[in-house]
């Protein structure tokens, strides 16, 4: 047996943890998910703070821990991966993966430490805190998309083509969220105010059935790299 394919074996465990964190992150997305359909359709039935996870705060809170283990996860798999994917793609990665994680913290404390309206007045209402946090998050969405892309046609079929998938997927995010800040501008002062809360949940509906994707794409990847058997 080769050096590569031990080395390859060694990255399954990892593959097969990650790929656990990502089905906690995809239940947690479904439910939000079906729960703004429910109330988009029912017109508001539910209560508001549970289509942004503020009903349970607790539960919250743990998904936003879990949310960077499993990026710090990814972050540790692509540094371990050298010598199955070019050197390009994982420096592109991991310098992507090292700005969302110093994101995710950022959020996990912020959310723990501070109430929505909190976040609302210290945060959000700061337009150096939107500008820099719209180029960071812009910024690791195309470079761990590229990343994915790009390792996805080195690897082939299987693998390779959910790790495309998931890559594709960021990118529909990206441009989906290039849209979302557009439309904030533009229509503000333009549409009337319950126009403008209608398109506001159906954008965020949109952004939680796209993060669900990229975790099923994720998901699948490291089921796919980790399980199949080398030959």
């Amino acid at each position: 047996m080769s050096t590569l394919v031990a080395d390859k074996k060694s990255l399954k465990p990892l593959g097969i943890i990650i790929a656990a964190f990502n089905i906690v992150l995809a239940l947690y997305s479904l439910l939000i998910f079906l729960a703004l359909c429910l109330n988009n359709t029912l017109d508001g039935v539910l209560p508001k703070n549970l289509t942004i996870g503020g009903a349970f705060p607790i539960i919250s809170n743990i998904i936003d821990i879990i949310q960077v283990l499993a990026t710090v996860l990814l972050l540790i798999w692509f540094i371990l991966v050298k010598g199955h994917i070019n050197n390009g793609a994982r420096v592109v990665a991991i310098i992507g993966l090292s700005i969302l994680i110093a994101f995710d913290i950022f959020a996990t404390i912020t959310n723990i430490c501070f109430t929505l309206e909190e976040r609302g007045e210290i945060l959000f209402s700061n337009v150096y805190y939107i500008v820099i946090n719209t180029f960071f998050t812009y910024a690791n969405l195309i470079l761990i998309g590229v990343a994915f892309i790009v390792m996805g046609r080195q690897l082939g079929k299987g693998a390779g083509s959910w790790a495309m998938a998931n890559g594709i997927v960021r990118l529909i995010q990206l441009l989906v969220s290039i849209i979302n800040t557009a439309s904030n501008f533009i229509l503000t002062s333009r549409v009337p105010i319950q126009r403008l809360i209608s398109i506001h949940q159906f954008n965020y509906t949109l952004s939680i059935g796209l993060t669900l994707v990229y975790y099923i794409t994720i998901i699948i990847f490291f089921f796919k790299f980790s399980l199949k058997e080398d030959k």
